[in-house]
């Protein structure tokens, strides 16, 4: 299953991470490019336990676009 998320609040990430962790495929959008550099980087400005290390666990799952 694909999945998409139109913006990479706190919410939506937790819920993107969630998704891919349960073995979908996920998109997520924003227009902001720094964001998404920053995502990409792993750097994150929300603070929410196994948030990273559950990214960096599905990056294969995970795209992240503008």
């Amino acid at each position: 299953m694909k999945i998409g998320f139109i913006g990479l609040s706190h919410l939506g990430l937790c819920y993107l991470a969630a998704s891919a962790e349960k073995g979908c495929q996920v998109i997520g959008y924003s227009r902001d490019k720094d964001l998404l550099l920053s995502l990409s980087e792993f750097e994150l400005s929300v603070k929410e336990p196994n948030l990273v290390k559950t990214l960096k666990k599905n990056k294969k799952k995970i795209t992240f676009t503008n």
